[in-house]
């Protein structure tokens, strides 16, 4: 199967048909327009590969021999752009390591996108759909790719009962055939009769009835191996959608590196893929809820939220870099003499020393913040000390709301009696670190963020790490404004 560029009466086709699915579905727009289409004469269908080319049978665009509908053909560009923005071949990859079944993951993914689809739209209405495989709606691929591989082996083990239960009645001397074949049922002699003198009559029967049994089988969700041989007229017509929805690669498919066309790299596939889903969300706020499918709201949002990491790694990530800033800054001090200077007997030389890590933590004590929240805080900031082997007399407790409450060595991070409870000003509570005996070098401010901050980074501290308990976004990004000398971390929930 050849591969070549579109004709300019092709493109204008597929202009066409883009131009439909983007007034329609206006969030696809990026996508599309980023897609690099080629022509594949005979494919039969659409298909994608995962470097965001799209094959393309010029028979099924608008004007072509398909005779297809512009509406049915934007449908079927949606399944197939929706193979690139949700990862499937990286996905399935993932999933199911280099071995697996493809033709399984093609169907997986179709049924991904197909029930997130207008109903009433071609691929919807002529593709496969989870309730023809009695499997319910809005799973993911790789949900629905391991359900299909354990009908797939039940089914196996059926087949297999099946064939020995034939063996075991199979006559040898008239060569019966398998159960269920309209030839072997009756005598003998009545089905020779039959096939001899009736077959007119005997072939209109089998059509007939397997026309219903194939009405059957798309329709009853209990026949599994039926529907799996259901035509689809939106990728396995032809073989399947491609190495772009995780299944078997097109003959027409071009190498990654040809000239053909470019292909699109992973870091643009994710641009692409975060305008799209930025796309999805405002249209939903703008038109309002049920403006577009469930599952593609939902992919909008697994896209856009960020990793899920718990506030608890994030601070004592903030608190070690801390830590190891400080004990870094080895440098030569007369306050202890160099080993040396007995070689050089008149002249002083100069040690090196390591400072101390000392570590002050200023703690909101307005009416706002929530005491189960500082003494969790607080017991976790323990725990780091303990694991850096932090010197407890250069560990303090500062508990400020409006004014200093009070400044105390470290006792742990339980049973710390709690003090104040009016505003917040945490300015005086580092003011407050310059009459400590050992200066802090590291500084750990817990706070809900209602305060005003210093103006510039507090002398001689190499590091100062805000918590905000319970913040929104809104308040880390304002804090992080305020204080741009400080690492901002979020505490509760997740970071």
């Amino acid at each position: 199967m050849s591969t070549r560029h579109l004709t300019t009466q092709e493109m204008g086709a597929f202009a066409l048909v883009r131009t439909r699915l983007v007034n329609d579905r206006p969030y696809y727009a990026e996508a599309l327009f980023r897609l690099r289409p080629l022509a594949a004469p005979g494919l039969g269908t659409f298909g994608v590969d995962p470097h965001w080319r799209i094959y393309l049978d010029p028979a099924m665009l608008p004007g072509g021999a398909a005779n297809l509908d512009v509406a049915d053909i934007a449908s079927v560009l949606e399944h197939e752009i929706n193979h690139l923005l949700r990862e499937h071949a990286t996905r399935m990859d993932a999933h199911a390591g280099s071995g697996y079944h493809r033709d399984t993951a093609n169907l997986a993914s179709d049924l991904e996108i197909n029930d997130d689809l207008d109903p009433e739209c071609h691929a919807a209405k002529y593709g496969v759909l989870p309730h023809k495989y009695a499997l319910p709606a809005n799973l993911t691929s790789e949900q629905y790719y391991d359900l299909l591989m354990a009908q797939q082996d039940n089914n196996n083990d059926d087949e297999s009962d099946l064939s020995h239960g034939k063996e075991n009645t199979e006559d040898a001397d008239t060569g019966a055939t398998a159960p269920g074949d309209n030839s072997s049922t009756g005598d003998s002699d009545d089905s020779s009769d039959d096939s001899t003198g009736d077959s007119d009559d005997s072939s209109d029967d089998s059509t007939g009835d397997s026309g219903d049994s194939s009405d059957d089988s798309t329709g009853d969700s209990g026949d599994v191996n039926a529907a799996r041989n259901a035509p689809d007229t939106t990728s396995t017509a032809a073989g399947g959608c491609g190495s772009g929805s995780g299944g078997t690669p097109l003959d027409c498919e071009i190498p990654a590196d040809s000239d053909l066309a470019d292909a699109v790299n992973p870091g643009e596939a994710r641009l692409i893929q975060h305008a799209t889903a930025q796309a999805v969300q405002q249209h939903e706020r703008a038109h309002g809820q049920g403006s577009i499918p469930g599952g593609l709201g939902r992919w909008a949002e697994r896209v856009l939220t960020p990793p899920t990491v718990p506030w608890t790694r994030v601070l004592a990530s903030a608190i070690r870099a801390g830590v190891s800033a400080v004990r870094g800054r080895t440098d030569y001090s007369y306050a202890r003499m160099s080993r040396r200077a007995t070689c050089t007997p008149g002249v002083a030389l100069p040690g090196m020393i390591t400072p101390t890590p000392s570590v002050a933590v200023i703690v909101d004590m307005s009416g706002s913040m929530s005491d189960a929240m500082i003494t969790e805080a607080l017991s976790e900031i323990d725990g780091i000390a303990r694991q850096l082997a932090l010197d407890p007399t250069h560990l303090h407790l500062v508990q400020v709301d409006a004014a200093v409450g009070s400044i105390t060595g470290w006792t742990g991070g339980r049973g710390v009696p709690i003090t104040g409870g009016g505003g917040t000003d945490l300015r005086v509570g580092f003011e407050a670190l310059r009459t400590l005996r050992n200066r802090a070098n590291i500084v750990i401010a817990l706070t809900d963020g209602y305060t005003p901050w210093p103006t510039s980074k507090p002398a001689g501290v190499a590091k100062t790490v805000i918590g905000l308990i319970g913040a929104n976004d809104a308040m880390m990004q304002r804090t992080r404004e305020q204080v741009p000398w400080a690492s901002v971390v979020r505490v509760g929930g997740d970071a």
